[in-house]
């Protein structure tokens, strides 16, 4: 029996940040005050990577490297504010949390062929174009049914395709986001205790998903839309 599987598409802007396991080392010593200089050609829209809109603020911000959060200890909990920057990262319960960078973290849900939601939430995206923001990430939903699903794929902030170049962003603001991502089934890798990377799909014990035609089944979504598999 052939269960429909559904994927649904949001997006958010996002910090990118690492998580050190192991025990910080001390902040390096502190740089001499300096002077970025840039001209806007339009007006700025503030240095909040959660709230730019422009690309000239996100390059301002790219320079900076100081991310204002705002967070909480646990479920619940009141919020909290800090300035993450460079060699002064967030420690939250005994665990640091470094700026590294920041980009998009679309906000995908699965739900699986029971019809339960199998994974929702934003997931980070790494940038493999500082310009334009095209970005590659992964979606690794452990508790689908009747099996697990992985998809890996990019994502095009403003969408563009011709036959020359194929697939590409041609700006870095999301003016018209366009996620094109493979699916795969099978196991994926993670009750055996290895760490994985969040931006890297274990597909060795996993099927990819094609069509009759043998090509690569894609699911491609803008905001809102939604691909019954």
């Amino acid at each position: 029996m052939i269960r429909p599987v559904l994927l649904a598409l949001a997006m958010s802007l996002a910090l990118a940040c690492g998580t050190a396991f192991a025990q910080a080392q001390p902040a390096a010593a502190a740089q001499p005050p300096k002077v970025l200089r840039y001209a806007f050609p339009v007006a700025e829209t503030g240095f909040d990577p959660a709230q730019i809109s422009d690309l000239y603020s996100r390059t301002i911000a790219a320079s900076i490297f100081e991310a204002p959060l705002t967070y909480r200890t646990e479920p619940g909990a009141q919020e909290e504010h800090y300035d993450l920057r460079v060699n002064h990262p967030l420690s939250i319960g005994g665990t640091d949390i470094f700026l590294i960078g920041h980009g998009y973290a679309p906000v995908i849900t699965v739900t699986d062929g029971d019809g339960n939601v199998a994974a929702s939430g934003p997931r980070p995206f790494l940038p493999t174009d500082g310009r334009t923001f095209r970005s590659f990430g992964v979606v690794k939903a452990a508790n689908a049914s009747p099996t697990q699903i992985g998809l890996q794929g990019e994502l095009y902030p403003t969408y563009a395709f011709d036959h020359d170049h194929g697939p590409y962003s041609t700006f870095g603001e999301a003016l018209d986001p366009f996620i094109s991502m493979t699916v795969w089934t099978g196991d994926l890798g993670l009750s055996n205790g290895t760490p994985q990377s969040v931006y890297a799909l274990d597909t060795a014990q996993m099927t990819m998903l094609k069509k009759d035609d043998g090509a690569p089944f894609r699911v491609d979504l803008r905001p809102g839309e939604s691909v019954e598999l």
